[in-house]
């Protein structure tokens, strides 16, 4: 089984959003902001986590 982060970041911050793509982070798409959150929208950033064996190398 695979398992994933999710992060949300601001959609005007295409410095920090440039570094999560280097950092190879996808893109998947945007969510609303709710009543009282920060930003009217968030970009929803997703990356594969690696097992313990596969971070380590063994198999």
């Amino acid at each position: 089984m695979t398992s994933s982060a999710t992060l949300a970041s601001n959609p005007g911050n295409r410095e920090t959003q440039r570094m999560y793509e280097r950092w190879e982070w996808s893109r998947v798409g945007r969510t609303p902001g709710v009543e009282g959150e920060t930003l009217d929208a968030f970009d929803l950033y997703v990356i594969a986590l690696r097992s313990a064996e596969e971070a380590s190398g063994s198999r």
